[in-house]
Protein backbone atom coordinates (compact mmCIF):
# COMPACT_ATOMS: atom_id res chain seq x y z
CA UNK A 1 0.00 0.00 0.00
CA UNK A 2 4.36 3.01 0.42
CA UNK A 3 7.74 7.33 -0.08
CA UNK A 4 8.17 3.80 -0.93
CA UNK A 5 10.75 4.16 -3.79
CA UNK A 6 14.38 2.99 -2.58
CA UNK A 7 16.31 5.89 -0.84
CA UNK A 8 19.22 7.19 -2.14
CA UNK A 9 22.26 6.81 -0.18
CA UNK A 10 24.15 10.19 0.23
CA UNK A 11 27.58 10.49 -0.56
CA UNK A 12 29.25 10.61 3.08
CA UNK A 13 32.06 8.33 2.49
CA UNK A 14 34.10 6.25 5.41
CA UNK A 15 31.32 7.93 7.71
CA UNK A 16 29.22 5.52 10.12
CA UNK A 17 26.01 6.99 8.30
CA UNK A 18 26.99 5.82 4.84
CA UNK A 19 28.12 2.65 6.28
CA UNK A 20 24.78 1.55 8.50
CA UNK A 21 22.57 3.27 5.29
CA UNK A 22 24.64 1.42 2.56
CA UNK A 23 23.88 -1.72 5.36
CA UNK A 24 20.33 -0.89 5.85
CA UNK A 25 19.66 -0.56 1.88
CA UNK A 26 21.06 -3.77 1.69
CA UNK A 27 19.46 -5.78 4.16
CA UNK A 28 15.68 -4.28 2.63
CA UNK A 29 16.56 -5.23 -1.51
CA UNK A 30 17.18 -8.44 -0.22
CA UNK A 31 14.31 -8.73 1.88
CA UNK A 32 15.43 -8.31 5.40
CA UNK A 33 12.99 -5.78 6.56
CA UNK A 34 13.33 -5.70 9.88
CA UNK A 35 17.24 -5.80 10.07
CA UNK A 36 17.08 -2.78 7.91
CA UNK A 37 14.70 -1.03 9.69
CA UNK A 38 16.52 -1.54 12.77
CA UNK A 39 20.01 -0.74 11.10
CA UNK A 40 18.40 2.34 9.95
CA UNK A 41 17.82 3.69 13.46
CA UNK A 42 21.48 3.78 14.51
CA UNK A 43 21.62 7.40 12.88
CA UNK A 44 18.49 9.49 14.21
CA UNK A 45 18.32 11.48 10.67
CA UNK A 46 15.02 12.23 9.09
CA UNK A 47 15.91 10.12 6.35
CA UNK A 48 17.53 6.88 8.02
CA UNK A 49 14.05 7.37 10.29
CA UNK A 50 11.89 7.63 7.53
CA UNK A 51 13.68 4.87 6.24
CA UNK A 52 13.00 2.73 9.05
CA UNK A 53 9.76 3.63 8.91
CA UNK A 54 9.20 2.37 5.72
CA UNK A 55 11.17 -1.13 6.31
CA UNK A 56 8.80 -1.72 9.11
CA UNK A 57 5.79 -1.16 7.00
CA UNK A 58 7.47 -3.14 4.38
CA UNK A 59 8.03 -6.15 6.91
CA UNK A 60 3.94 -5.99 7.56
CA UNK A 61 3.10 -6.30 3.95
CA UNK A 62 5.12 -9.01 3.46
CA UNK A 63 5.07 -11.07 6.42
CA UNK A 64 1.21 -11.04 6.86
CA UNK A 65 -2.60 -9.88 5.78
CA UNK A 66 -3.00 -8.78 9.46
CA UNK A 67 -0.26 -6.45 10.93
CA UNK A 68 0.56 -6.24 14.45
CA UNK A 69 -0.72 -3.30 16.49
CA UNK A 70 2.93 -2.82 17.59
CA UNK A 71 4.61 -2.76 14.56
CA UNK A 72 2.12 -0.01 13.03
CA UNK A 73 2.68 1.96 16.20
CA UNK A 74 6.82 1.58 15.57
CA UNK A 75 6.22 3.14 11.93
CA UNK A 76 4.09 5.89 13.47
CA UNK A 77 6.71 6.72 15.91
CA UNK A 78 9.59 6.29 13.75
CA UNK A 79 7.94 8.65 10.91
CA UNK A 80 6.88 11.09 14.03
CA UNK A 81 10.44 10.93 15.11
CA UNK A 82 11.77 11.77 11.26
CA UNK A 83 8.92 14.91 11.32
CA UNK A 84 9.84 16.01 14.73
CA UNK A 85 13.11 16.93 12.86
CA UNK A 86 12.06 17.40 9.90
CA UNK A 87 8.43 18.59 9.74
CA UNK A 88 8.72 18.70 5.66
CA UNK A 89 9.91 14.93 5.27
CA UNK A 90 8.12 13.77 2.37
CA UNK A 91 9.21 10.51 3.05
CA UNK A 92 7.93 10.19 6.43
CA UNK A 93 4.79 11.67 5.49
CA UNK A 94 3.63 9.08 3.62
CA UNK A 95 4.69 6.41 5.65
CA UNK A 96 3.14 7.45 8.58
CA UNK A 97 -0.10 8.31 5.99
CA UNK A 98 0.28 4.27 5.20
CA UNK A 99 0.56 3.47 8.83
CA UNK A 100 -2.66 5.13 9.68
CA UNK A 101 -4.18 4.01 6.99
CA UNK A 102 -3.15 0.30 7.93
CA UNK A 103 -4.33 0.94 11.75
CA UNK A 104 -7.68 2.34 10.60
CA UNK A 105 -8.30 -0.80 8.54
CA UNK A 106 -9.79 -3.57 10.97
CA UNK A 107 -11.81 -0.83 12.87
CA UNK A 108 -15.98 -0.51 12.03
CA UNK A 109 -16.78 2.75 9.73
CA UNK A 110 -17.61 4.47 12.76
CA UNK A 111 -14.80 3.52 14.68
CA UNK A 112 -12.26 4.66 11.90
CA UNK A 113 -14.14 8.17 11.26
CA UNK A 114 -13.79 8.69 15.08
CA UNK A 115 -10.11 7.97 15.42
CA UNK A 116 -9.12 10.53 12.35
CA UNK A 117 -7.01 8.48 10.82
CA UNK A 118 -8.62 8.79 7.47
CA UNK A 119 -8.64 12.90 6.87
CA UNK A 120 -5.16 12.95 8.56
CA UNK A 121 -3.64 10.35 6.07
CA UNK A 122 -5.27 11.99 3.52
CA UNK A 123 -3.71 15.54 4.47
CA UNK A 124 -0.05 14.11 4.79
CA UNK A 125 -0.05 12.55 1.25
CA UNK A 126 -1.81 15.68 0.08
CA UNK A 127 1.21 17.85 1.36
CA UNK A 128 3.38 15.47 -0.34
CA UNK A 129 1.71 15.98 -3.55
CA UNK A 130 1.49 19.82 -3.58
CA UNK A 131 5.56 19.47 -2.49
CA UNK A 132 6.23 16.92 -5.39
CA UNK A 133 2.79 16.34 -7.73
CA UNK A 134 4.84 13.77 -9.29
CA UNK A 135 5.46 11.03 -6.98
CA UNK A 136 3.98 7.96 -7.71
CA UNK A 137 3.83 6.60 -4.39
CA UNK A 138 1.80 9.04 -3.22
CA UNK A 139 -0.35 9.18 -5.84
CA UNK A 140 -0.74 4.94 -5.49
CA UNK A 141 -2.02 5.98 -1.92
CA UNK A 142 -4.61 8.77 -2.84
CA UNK A 143 -6.11 6.26 -5.67
CA UNK A 144 -6.30 3.61 -3.21
CA UNK A 145 -7.36 6.03 -0.53
CA UNK A 146 -10.26 7.12 -2.68
CA UNK A 147 -12.01 3.53 -3.50
CA UNK A 148 -11.90 2.44 0.09
CA UNK A 149 -13.87 5.34 1.33
CA UNK A 150 -16.01 4.69 -1.07
CA UNK A 151 -16.14 0.95 -0.03
CA UNK A 152 -16.30 1.79 3.40
CA UNK A 153 -18.23 4.48 3.98
CA UNK A 154 -20.78 4.54 0.85
CA UNK A 155 -21.64 7.14 -1.09
CA UNK A 156 -22.68 9.49 1.62
CA UNK A 157 -20.01 9.08 3.82
CA UNK A 158 -17.38 9.51 0.39
CA UNK A 159 -19.08 12.58 -0.65
CA UNK A 160 -19.01 14.33 2.97
CA UNK A 161 -15.09 13.06 2.67
CA UNK A 162 -14.80 13.75 -0.46
CA UNK A 163 -13.57 10.89 -1.95
CA UNK A 164 -14.70 9.54 -5.48
CA UNK A 165 -13.90 6.78 -7.27
CA UNK A 166 -13.27 9.17 -10.52
CA UNK A 167 -10.71 10.68 -8.10
CA UNK A 168 -9.72 7.27 -7.52
CA UNK A 169 -8.65 6.44 -11.42
CA UNK A 170 -7.12 10.11 -11.94
CA UNK A 171 -4.61 9.05 -9.13
CA UNK A 172 -3.93 5.69 -10.80
CA UNK A 173 -3.47 6.98 -14.37
CA UNK A 174 -0.44 9.30 -12.51
CA UNK A 175 0.92 6.37 -10.99
CA UNK A 176 1.05 4.82 -14.26
CA UNK A 177 2.42 7.55 -15.33
CA UNK A 178 5.64 8.29 -13.83
CA UNK A 179 6.44 4.77 -12.31
CA UNK A 180 4.53 2.12 -15.10
CA UNK A 181 6.30 -0.79 -13.83
CA UNK A 182 5.94 -0.43 -10.07
CA UNK A 183 3.67 -3.75 -9.48
CA UNK A 184 3.39 -2.45 -6.02
CA UNK A 185 1.46 0.18 -7.09
CA UNK A 186 -0.47 -2.11 -9.75
CA UNK A 187 -1.56 -4.32 -7.21
CA UNK A 188 -2.84 -2.14 -4.38
CA UNK A 189 -4.99 -0.79 -6.89
CA UNK A 190 -6.28 -3.79 -8.13
CA UNK A 191 -6.57 -4.97 -4.68
CA UNK A 192 -8.69 -2.20 -3.61
CA UNK A 193 -11.22 -2.62 -6.63
CA UNK A 194 -11.77 -6.24 -6.01
CA UNK A 195 -12.47 -5.37 -2.55
CA UNK A 196 -15.01 -2.63 -3.43
CA UNK A 197 -17.23 -4.74 -6.24
CA UNK A 198 -15.26 -7.06 -8.34
CA UNK A 199 -18.42 -7.61 -10.28
CA UNK A 200 -18.17 -3.77 -11.72
CA UNK A 201 -14.67 -3.83 -11.85
CA UNK A 202 -14.06 -7.41 -13.47
CA UNK A 203 -12.34 -6.59 -16.46
CA UNK A 204 -10.08 -3.45 -14.53
CA UNK A 205 -8.99 -5.73 -12.01
CA UNK A 206 -8.17 -8.52 -14.45
CA UNK A 207 -5.86 -6.43 -16.67
CA UNK A 208 -3.94 -5.26 -14.16
CA UNK A 209 -3.95 -9.03 -12.49
CA UNK A 210 -2.73 -10.44 -15.60
CA UNK A 211 -0.10 -7.78 -16.03
CA UNK A 212 1.47 -8.06 -12.75
CA UNK A 213 1.32 -11.71 -12.83
CA UNK A 214 3.69 -11.63 -16.73
CA UNK A 215 6.15 -9.03 -15.48
CA UNK A 216 9.51 -9.49 -13.73
CA UNK A 217 9.15 -8.59 -10.10
CA UNK A 218 12.29 -6.17 -9.71
CA UNK A 219 12.55 -6.13 -5.64
CA UNK A 220 11.34 -8.51 -2.95
CA UNK A 221 7.68 -6.58 -2.22
CA UNK A 222 7.22 -7.05 -5.79
CA UNK A 223 8.02 -10.94 -5.51
CA UNK A 224 5.08 -10.94 -2.75
CA UNK A 225 2.85 -9.03 -4.91
CA UNK A 226 3.14 -11.21 -7.93
CA UNK A 227 1.91 -14.21 -5.54
CA UNK A 228 -0.95 -12.52 -4.06
CA UNK A 229 -2.01 -11.26 -7.54
CA UNK A 230 -1.83 -14.86 -8.76
CA UNK A 231 -4.13 -15.78 -5.67
CA UNK A 232 -6.98 -13.12 -6.70
CA UNK A 233 -6.47 -13.88 -10.42
CA UNK A 234 -7.36 -17.63 -9.76
CA UNK A 235 -9.93 -16.76 -7.23
CA UNK A 236 -12.17 -14.72 -10.26
CA UNK A 237 -12.45 -18.03 -12.07
CA UNK A 238 -13.81 -20.29 -8.90
CA UNK A 239 -15.43 -18.28 -6.19
CA UNK A 240 -18.56 -15.65 -5.99
CA UNK A 241 -18.05 -12.13 -6.20
CA UNK A 242 -18.90 -12.19 -2.29
CA UNK A 243 -15.91 -14.66 -1.60
CA UNK A 244 -13.33 -12.47 -3.82
CA UNK A 245 -14.64 -9.22 -2.05
CA UNK A 246 -14.02 -10.91 0.86
CA UNK A 247 -10.73 -12.10 -0.28
CA UNK A 248 -9.38 -8.84 -1.70
CA UNK A 249 -10.24 -7.12 1.82
CA UNK A 250 -8.27 -9.02 3.64
CA UNK A 251 -4.95 -8.92 2.17
CA UNK A 252 -2.54 -6.05 1.69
Amino acid sequence: MIRISLLGLLAMAASSYALAENSAHTHYTEGKFREAADLAQSEPSPDSLAFAARATLAACLAESYDPSISDLKEAVRLADSALALDPEHSEARLQKAIALSLKARPLSTREALRTGYGEESRDLVMAVLEAEPDNPWAHGFMAVWHVEVRRRAGSIGSRIMGASLDRAEEHFKETQRFAPESLILKWQYARALAAHNPSSHRDKVLLILNDIVRAEANEPLEVVMKVRAKILLDAFETNSNKQIRALAAEML
